[in-house]
């Protein structure tokens, strides 16, 4: 019996160790998905001014950022004040990630995007 469970153990770990990240994909409707590539991605960084602590506001701009639809990443610098993020321009824009950052606080206030 403590065999079986030691086997079923090694084999738990290892499938979860061998999973390969998924790829992020952008739902054009139920039928079809499209994977986002590179070369259709926009990249822009902009500074974020309200920023008060790295773990708290930088953080959480992040994880909401990448959790819009259309977006690939998302990396806020707290020391910078400056948020990096690659988005399908199809899918969203710059003014719709300024709206979502913009709404999580007061204080939060999104300067311009420089033209690609």
């Amino acid at each position: 019996m403590k065999r079986l469970f030691f086997y079923i153990l090694i084999l738990t770990i290892l499938s979860c160790a061998s999973k390969n990240p998924e790829e992020k994909t952008i739902s054009q409707s139920d039928e079809a998905a499209v994977t986002m590539s590179d070369e259709n991605l926009s990249k822009i960084s902009f500074q974020v001014e309200g920023m008060t602590c790295e773990v708290g506001c930088a953080a959480r701009i992040e994880k909401k950022v990448a959790a819009m639809e259309g977006v690939a990443m998302s990396k806020v610098d707290f020391e910078a004040k400056t948020a990096f993020v690659s988005f399908d321009p199809t899918t969203t824009s710059f003014d719709k990630v300024k709206t979502t950052i913009e709404s999580l606080g007061v204080d939060y206030k999104v300067g311009e995007a420089p033209l690609p």
